[in-house]
């Protein structure tokens, strides 16, 4: 069956709806020859079919209450923001060689050019050497090379700036909705880099608050469409390890330049380094490894039907690997791990939490503590959330 634009936005942007959920709905109502009408009044009880859970259930509800599909899909629309799925020629091409790529993306600005892509990230406490290091490298890539980076401050937003400085284009891939902006003091930045012809995806419908669950989603599109990652500056716990770690289990480059041995915010390259990533000294060096990989793709047309992801690729990996993936960087024990969870939902007193993890008042302090110190909770007031 094929189903309307408006139907399979709306169906994604149903609270609790993933990638998973997504196509499990679309195939039990292809199955009992359902229609999209027939969805929304749970006619023969298919929302138990699929199945959904109550979160979902309870999401369809409050949609219903303020919109149709349709009146949905035109609210997007009216904002600016393209709706793009998987079969649509604006996709990513090489975002659909893996195997938990989001079937509907929200793009802001220029049309996605996506034909010779690099990804540039590292720590958002750039330091001078970072910034000598942009400045020398992003403009000699940006001649033929789209950057992109993950829109924060630091080395993200600065190898965006530096590309659209030397004529070059950019993608802002965010980790929250468009209806939001993280930090918030970026939201006239984006305005003048939409202005200078950057383009912004998300994997989040416009609605979908930022929130630390969010951010490995993120991640994995940055190293999903992209040929190869470059980290310049990360600290030893940096976010910025996991999107590289992502591209080498995807199959993709990984490469960075080193700093001194004695700067904090070159530990994590030198784990990179140790790990096998490429040691760059030129931005010459780049291309060659490209080509030595046979990934120097001229256009979408010379791509498709090649087999995109290289022979050193150890395996293909799930959403729950990444989510998974994420927390072992933090090397979280189980308690922390469900406190996290509990926090990442929506901000909770002592109280709240006790009742909701069964702990000893001893026990969540120090847990609590243990997440404190890792930057992954914060205490704001009487209320403990997750730090995004």
């Amino acid at each position: 069956m094929r189903w309307s634009r408006e139907f399979r936005t709306a169906l994604y942007a149903l609270d609790g709806v993933g990638t998973k959920t997504y196509v499990k709905a679309l195939k039990t109502l292809s199955k009992h020859e359902l229609d999209e009408s027939d969805f929304w009044v749970n006619k023969w009880g298919i929302w138990d079919k699929i199945p959904f859970n109550k979160k979902i259930e309870n999401s369809i509800y409050k949609f219903k209450k303020e919109y149709n599909q349709y009146s949905y899909y035109q609210k997007i629309i009216e904002k600016n923001i393209r709706v793009v799925f998987e079969d649509d020629q604006e996709y990513p091409f090489l975002l659909k060689q893996i195997d938990f790529s989001p079937p509907v993306l929200f793009i802001k600005g220029a049309p996605l050019k996506t034909t010779q892509p690099i990804s540039v990230v590292g720590t958002r406490k750039i330091t001078a050497y970072g910034k000598h290091l942009i400045d020398h490298f992003v403009p000699f890539w940006s001649q033929t090379r789209e950057i992109v980076s993950g829109f924060m401050y630091g080395v993200d937003v600065h190898a965006q700036k530096k590309a659209l400085e030397s004529g070059g284009y950019t993608i802002g891939v965010l980790g929250f909705g468009f209806d939001y902006m993280y930090p918030s003091h970026q939201r006239s930045l984006m305005k003048e880099f939409l202005a200078k012809g950057a383009s912004f995806v998300s994997p989040f419908a416009p609605h979908v608050a930022p929130r630390p669950g969010n951010f490995p989603a993120r991640n994995v599109l940055i190293a999903g469409m992209s040929l190869g990652v470059c980290v310049i500056e990360a600290a030893a716990k940096s976010g910025s390890l996991f999107t590289a770690r992502l591209a080498g289990e995807m199959g993709r480059e990984v490469w960075t330049i080193p700093g001194s041995i004695f700067s904090p915010f070159s530990a994590g390259v030198q784990t990179l380094l140790q790990e096998g990533a490429m040691l760059l000294r030129s931005p010459e060096d780049l291309e060659v490894s490209l080509k030595k990989v046979g990934n120097n793709f001229r256009s979408k047309g010379e791509v498709e039907g090649q087999t995109l992801i290289k022979e050193k690729v150890k395996s293909k990996i799930s959403r729950e690997e990444v989510s998974r993936n994420y927390l072992d960087r933090f090397n979280l024990t189980d308690k922390e791990k469900v406190v996290l969870e509990v926090l990442q939902a929506k901000k909770h007193n002592i109280d709240e939490l006790l009742a909701k993890t069964d702990f000893s008042l001893l026990e969540l302090q120090e847990v609590l503590l243990g997440l404190q110190l890792k930057s992954l909770v914060e205490e704001k007031g009487l209320w403990w959330v997750a730090g995004v």
